[in-house]
């Protein structure tokens, strides 16, 4: 699906209201899970130009996106990309027209009330992204310590080897 079409679809959603704060203005495409700076190409452009993918969302609230995305990602307004998680899968807590709260969107441009999720006051999406390297904590690990890897890191299949060999070692 091309942007465009995506952005139709998130427009007519939205019914010209701000999904973040219901102020009827000006209104801008966000990606949930950024496009990159060198674009998308291929399967990443399916995800990004998914209505799943987009909010819109009024300057203020876009802007909020970007000034503190940590509280964004709680609320769905924004996927950390390193997390590993498809935004499309991602429920986003929105103003529609049929009220605010949680809500999956649908690849139709359109919404559904994510009942398992409006029970609990006080939900909010939680998830971390991974560490840029693993680290292995193992003093026992050949490679700690070792030039090859940085200071106390090691390749993650290398980590999940040491995790196997200790389980052989030590049953439970």
């Amino acid at each position: 699906m091309s942007f465009e079409t995506a952005k139709a679809l998130a427009q007519a959603r939205s019914f010209g209201m701000c999904e973040g704060c219901r102020a009827f203005t000006i209104l801008d495409p966000h990606h949930r899970m950024t496009r990159g700076s060198g674009g998308v190409h291929g399967v990443a452009a399916t995800v990004s130009n998914d209505p799943r993918n987009l909010l819109m969302l009024c300057r203020a609230c876009h802007d909020l996106t970007l000034s503190d995305a940590t509280s964004c990602i709680t609320v769905g307004w924004v996927v950390e990309r390193r997390a590993g998680i498809d935004p499309r899968e991602v429920p986003a807590k929105i103003h529609t027209v049929n009220g605010y709260g949680w809500w999956y969107l649908t690849e139709e441009g359109g919404y559904r009330w994510a009942d398992d999720l409006n029970l609990n006051p006080f939900y909010a999406l939680d998830y971390a992204a991974p560490a840029d390297e693993p680290s292995c904590q193992d003093p026992a690990c050949p490679d700690f310590g070792s030039p090859d890897f940085g200071e106390g890191t090691c390749p993650a299949e290398h980590a999940q080897l040491r995790k196997i060999e200790n389980q052989e070692e030590n049953p439970a």
